[in-house]
């Protein structure tokens, strides 16, 4: 990255875009690779693919150009975007229950929650 993401500008910026539940997680307690965690849910899979468009525009705008998203297939009910220091997770809900990416990260700082 050229660039330092702004992850609470991120989080604020998916609950513009009406993500729910949206986390911003501070990490480093618990793993080593990234420093953030961002966990938004979106309402569907319909949403998820405007969420994960909306959040790669808004990066780009702000200098961080070249994120390509994993999960980007139409059924795909969850998204993760690479940020280097932050990682971004928009899912469905039926994703984020499943996975609970929450609870594998309970015991870290909560910076934002929506």
């Amino acid at each position: 990255m050229t660039k330092t993401t702004n992850p609470k500008k991120i989080s604020l910026m998916l609950v513009e875009e009406l993500a729910e539940e949206v986390k911003l997680i501070n990490v480093e307690k618990k793993i080593t690779w990234t420093k953030n965690f961002i966990i938004a849910t979106a309402q569907n899979k319909t949403h998820l693919r405007t969420l994960r468009e909306s959040t790669k525009i808004w990066l780009k705008k702000n200098g961080l150009e070249g994120i390509n998203p994993e999960g980007s297939e139409a059924e795909s009910e969850w998204s993760l975007l690479d940020l280097g220091d932050t990682i971004i997770h928009l899912m469905t809900p039926a994703a984020r229950d499943y996975w609970d990416i929450d609870g594998l990260v309970e015991e870290c700082l909560i910076v934002y929650e929506s």
